[in-house]
Formats: structure tokens, sequence, C-alpha cells
């Protein structure tokens, strides 16, 4: 017989699958923290964590089934550990796992010695097995039979949470949430478009998720953020209902604006230091025109006496041509699935989940070539987990906010799935408004 005869045998393949089994436990563990992009490299101090465990438990109760269940709830508690220390604190994950696997040795081999006077293998009176299973006819096959017949259930459920796992992965709405901030996290800089932190910052090319001003999971305008907090101080008073008409000038300083307030009378509000106007793309540049700042030549063909002139104001103004593609989807996972009632739960008692979503997630500016103008790709949130905590609050700038009139739009048109693909090309139009201001006298 020759040597791989002697190795290859029932015998040895009945150990390997027994050895393989916890390792292959972990090993899907694993391969779910790292769909999350999450690298957990403290999975062997949570199997000596667990494997020690189960050795004390069951022996003290006299129970297999009491060992495994016991190990588990180290496992998932030292698990926890290390989510806290690495997600919530922030933590290297790197770090953390070296951390957790040097405790965990260190941890095991005290007790050992603590509890049964050896640091480093438990006495047999210690070991208690878990039942075989007899596979009866099965272990006839020729090869195999041998291997399988007389393992434990946990081995069976190791090799059975293989194909499990997988359909888990890629057949499930919570696997393709899980892929979707894992795996998939970097697609776009696969395909050569970069990520962006800021689009509203100096360079607007590449992917980002979108900016929105939220908090609890609902709508919170720049005068929920900063206005209505500062109501209440002494030195401020607020006046709603106005119109503001020009800004007024002394020499080329601002020192006030002139506004007409809910009673029809002109007033003006003084500034002793400086006039802060956020009257958005188009009600900023015509209330400095109004108020003479602006082109000499456009101010004079509108009857409006030149102030300062400053060629820039009201020029550079470029609309987005905007084409809206729609497809059905037969993944899941869309904000159609948001009309289930267990949404509305989570909404109500966590203020997370997809009725805290902006419709437009995530998009991207790319060019389709080179030399030519940026152009924009709105992704409405198909099946993204970080729907709810995810968004941050921030306050709209000039630029966020000609932006946001683009995901709008792009969100109010992927609402509902049509039968077929439609695509309609228009370009955004906003009409000038009425000008609203709310002014303030320090």
């Amino acid at each position: 017989m020759g040597v791989l005869e002697q190795i290859l045998t029932a015998s040895t393949l009945f150990v390997v699958l027994m050895k393989v089994a916890p390792l292959l436990l972990a090993a899907l563990g694993g391969a779910f923290t790292q769909q999350g992009n999450i690298l957990n490299i403290g999975l062997e101090g949570m199997m000596l964590i667990g494997a020690f465990t189960s050795v004390a438990v069951g022996s003290y109760f006299g129970s297999a089934l009491v060992g495994v269940i016991a190990a588990i709830v180290a496992g998932t508690l030292l698990a926890m550990i290390y989510a806290f220390a690495s997600l919530w604190l922030k933590a290297d994950f790197i770090v953390v796992g070296i951390g957790v696997n040097l405790l965990a040795a260190g941890l095991s081999i005290f007790l050992l010695q603590v509890f049964y006077g050896n640091p480093g293998v438990t006495p047999p009176s210690a070991n208690i097995r878990l039942p075989k299973i007899d596979v009866g006819p099965l272990a006839n096959i020729p090869g195999i039979g041998g291997a399988i017949n007389g393992q434990t259930a946990l081995v069976w459920i190791a090799f059975l949470c293989v194909p499990l796992a997988a359909l888990v992965l890629y057949r499930t709405k919570y696997g393709v949430h899980l892929r979707a901030v894992g795996e998939d996290e970097a697609a776009a800089e696969a395909a050569g478009i970069p990520r962006v932190s800021d689009y509203n910052g100096p360079e607007q090319d590449g992917a980002s998720w979108a900016q929105v001003t939220q908090k609890g999971g609902k709508r919170f305008s720049a005068a929920d953020a900063y206005l209505r907090p500062a109501a209440k101080r002494p030195n401020l008073e607020i006046v709603t209902g106005a119109q503001v008409l020009r800004v007024e000038l002394d020499g080329k300083r601002a020192t006030g604006v002139r506004y007409r307030d809910k009673r029809g009378r002109e007033l003006v509000a003084r500034a002793s230091r400086e006039v802060i106007l956020s009257a958005g793309a188009y009600g900023s540049p015509q209330l400095l025109m109004l108020s003479g700042i602006g082109c000499a030549d456009d101010l004079a063909g509108v009857g409006v006496a030149v102030g300062h002139e400053l060629d820039g104001v009201g020029k550079n103004l470029h609309d987005h041509p905007f084409l809206v593609c729609i497809f059905e989807s037969t993944a899941g996972g869309s904000l159609l699935d948001a009309e289930h009632p267990r949404y509305l739960a989570e909404y109500l008692l966590r203020k997370t989940g997809p009725l805290t979503s902006s419709v437009a997630e995530a998009f991207a500016f790319v060019r389709s070539r080179a030399r030519r103008p940026t152009c924009s790709s709105t992704s409405p949130p198909r099946s993204s987990p970080s729907t709810g905590p995810r968004p941050t609050t921030s306050t709209p700038t000039p630029s966020a906010r000609r932006s946001s009139a683009r995901r709008a739009a792009a969100g109010s048109s992927s609402r509902r799935p049509t039968r077929r693909p439609t695509c309609a090309s228009s370009p955004t139009r906003s009409p000038i408004p009425r000008i609203s201001r709310r002014s303030s006298r320090a």
C-alpha cells in the first residue's frame, strides 16, 4: 500500500471533517463580516473563549448541548466587545483584533489553571461529547461512508451552513443590503470613478453619498438647525413675512437691508458690521443687482443706478440638462417595500429605515469624455442598509441648493417603477422666486 493510500483513508477523512468543522463555522462568520467591510481578525480569540466555555459549562452541567449554547453566548459577547471598540469607538480593526486574541489566549490559560490545575489541556473527566449521528445505509458508500458516519451534529451543521450562507448573501434582501455597503463600496472606483467626500467642494467629479439636511430621520432645515435655537437670544430680532427690496449701501460698503413688512411698510434693518445675503442662486444676484451691484450696462438697461460695478454678478449660472431613465427592478429592496408595516414601526421606534430616505441616496458626477462637461448620475435607494443613521446634517450652501433641485427632480421620478424603461430629456428650470427674507437686527 502506497503512502497516499495509507493517508487517504476513511478514518483520516473522518478526522479531517471533524477538525475542519469549527474552523469552517468561524470562516463563514468572517465571510459575513468581510462583506460588511469589517476585517475581523479576532476570530481566533472568539474560538478560544468559545471552546473553553463549552468544556467548562458542559462538564459542570453534564450536558454537551448546554456547553454548545454557552460557547455561542461567550463568543457573541466577545464579538460585541470587538464591535463596540472598532465600530462605536472607531478603533483600528487590526489593533482591536490583536487585543481580543491576546485577551482570549491569556484568559483561557489562566482559567484552565484555576479550574483544572493545568494551563495546557483539560482533564478527560471534563470532556463531554456530543452524540454521534448514524447515517444508516449511507455508511456503506465506498470512500466517504466511513468518513461521514458517526460525525456529530455540529459537523453536519457546519457543512450545511456553506450553501445556506451563499443563499443568504445572494438570494435574500439582507444579503443584498450587506453586500451593498461592503463588497460593492468601491464599485465606482473599480469603474474608474473616484469617490468624493464633498461634492460641494472644489472638485465635483466622482461618486458620493448625497448630502442631506436631516436629524432623527426627518427633514431638518437650516432654520431648524440654527435659527430656532437662537430665537430667544436678547440681541436677535426675527422678522417674518417680509420681502427684501435691496441692500443699503454707504459708498461701496453694505450697511443694512431695506425690506417691506407684512403691513406694506418699507423699513431698514441697519448692520454695524456686515450684511449676510443668502437668498439662493437666483435671489442673491437679483438682490445685488436691485441694490446697484453688478454690470453697469445691465443695470442701466433696467434703470437701476450703479452703486458698485461688479461684472460677475448675475452671470455664469449654468442650467443642468436632465435625462431620466426608469427601470423596473426584480431584485427587491426598493422604496416600494417601505409600505410594509414593519418599516413604519422601525421609523416610529428607531427613526431609521426606508422611510427616512431622501430618495436620492447617492450619485456621481462623471465625464463621458475627458474634455466634455460633467454630467451626474443619481441612484435612488434600491438597497441601502445605511438609510437612516447614515445621513448627516449639513447646512445647504448656495452650490448645495443648486444641486438639491437636481437631486429632488431625480428622486421624484424614481418613486414607482414602470413596466418598460422610459426616458425623458428636459432641462431643470426654476422660476425666479418671490424674495422672502428673514431679516435680523443685532
